[in-house]
């Protein structure tokens, strides 16, 4: 109920989408105590209909859009369906979501491709989405200092002036090799390229740049015993969720 009532997004919505695109039934308390079962194809009350009227100047087209009602996609379709997700409780509480959801890709893999200035980010964005990517992070300079990444000597000959950018892709072994193929080769044209499958590395870079994480590596997680924050090594977890 909470993923819908924010609309989630979270990084790899860059290639999948948020929330509300893999929700085909939901089941709402109202403010009046009615509760409803709605789907996409349900259009909205009168009463709401009323206080939110179509829209008349143009809806900027964006990837990721998690700011306040979807009152782009209800001005389309009119479908109260549309104004659930993203509205943070206060037209309802979600008690019930119908998702469809995908298979846990055989293969992961990831980039880290160094920018020499903030105009790479452009053609770094654009090239992640031809080259299928799952998830396209930025990771600025102050950032990589936190995570003490940019004194990383694996990062060594990469161009980090502008921080590195992290490129994320799944699926079969060919579609891995492919993606981070694209990434090499867009790398070589900007500050370089880094690229890994080997999940360990990838898990360790990711808890380098994050604090809550930076007690943790793939050897712990894999041994299933420990909640974050876990912020230094040797630090039991933090069972409090």
């Amino acid at each position: 109920g909470g993923r819908v009532a924010n609309d989630a997004a979270g990084a790899r919505s860059f290639r999948h989408g948020p929330t509300h695109a893999w929700v085909d039934e939901v089941t709402w308390i109202r403010a009046d105590g009615r509760v409803e079962t709605l789907t996409p194809g349900d259009g909205a009350p009168d009463e709401l209909g009323a206080v939110l009227p179509p829209l008349t100047s143009p809806w900027p087209r964006v990837r990721k859009n998690s700011s306040g009602y979807a009152l782009d996609r209800f001005s389309e379709h009119g479908r109260l369906f549309d104004l659930v997700a993203g509205s943070e409780g206060t037209l309802g509480i979600v008690t019930e979501v119908v998702v469809r959801t995908r298979s846990v890709p055989p293969r992961t893999g990831a980039a880290l491709i160094g920018l020499g200035s903030f105009d790479d980010l452009s053609p770094v964005a654009r090239g992640a989405v031809e080259a299928g990517a799952e998830a396209c992070e930025y990771f600025g300079r102050r950032l990589m200092a936190l995570g003490r990444l940019d004194r990383d000597p694996r990062l060594a000959d990469l161009t980090l002036d502008a921080g590195v950018a992290l490129l994320e892709f799944s699926g079969t072994a060919d579609e891995v090799a492919e993606g981070l193929a694209a990434a090499r080769s867009l790398g070589a044209s900007l500050g370089g390229a880094l690229t890994t499958t080997d999940p360990d590395e990838v898990f360790d870079e990711l808890c380098a740049v994050s604090p809550i994480y930076h007690g943790l590596d793939w050897q712990r997680v894999a041994e299933g015993r420990y909640q974050w924050p876990v912020p230094e090594k040797g630090h039991p977890g933090t069972p409090r969720l």
